[in-house]
């Protein structure tokens, strides 16, 4: 008698990756923690590690661990929520207005899909993120204070956002 063969171990993944999906596709919330000025605090985390490298004074890296301690107390303590399909029109409609503006403007290719990308990215936060302990209330309370966040935490935010409410190509194929 042998073991598990390749076809069964095949099935296996194929059922396990097929949960996985379904798992995304039902999640009702997700908790986060994510610095507040995550940009600063990889600046920080840099010049940590070069001051080290260098050999600058104890005193010089105790400033620049003190600062960096502050700077991540600050947190975005929140809780993503699945979109409802008015939320994603919502979220189409202030990517149409980032397309509509920069066709205005005249600005570069890059320039445009630049700004879709921001629209999406800032849209789908404001509308996912919420306070963690009441779900009806957004986290930020106008699109503005999205918009005006840390560039790299809203990158960050986002990522969170596709890697546990989105289904990529293949998970799809896998329902």
């Amino acid at each position: 008698m042998g073991g598990i063969t390749e076809k069964q171990l095949d099935v296996v993944e194929k059922e396990g990756k097929a949960a996985d999906a379904y798992l995304k596709l039902n999640r009702k919330n997700l908790d986060i923690d994510v610095p507040k000025y995550l940009g600063t605090v990889r600046q920080l985390e840099g010049y940590l590690a070069e001051a080290e490298k260098q050999g600058y004074s104890a005193e010089e890296v105790d400033k620049i661990e003190q600062k960096l301690k502050e700077i991540k107390k600050e947190q975005i303590v929140a809780s993503f929520v699945s979109l409802s399909a008015q939320d994603l029109i919502h979220i189409q409609a202030f990517v149409a207005e980032a397309i509509k503006r920069s066709g205005e403007s005249d600005f570069d290719t890059e320039v445009r899909l630049f700004m879709m990308l921001r629209a999406e990215q800032c849209a789908t936060i404001w509308l996912a993120l919420r306070k963690r302990e009441d779900h009806s209330k957004r986290y930020f309370g106008r699109m503005e204070d999205t918009v005006l966040s840390d560039d790299e935490t809203l990158r960050e935010l986002a990522k969170l956002y596709k890697e546990n409410f989105v289904l990529t190509e293949e998970e799809r194929k896998n329902l």
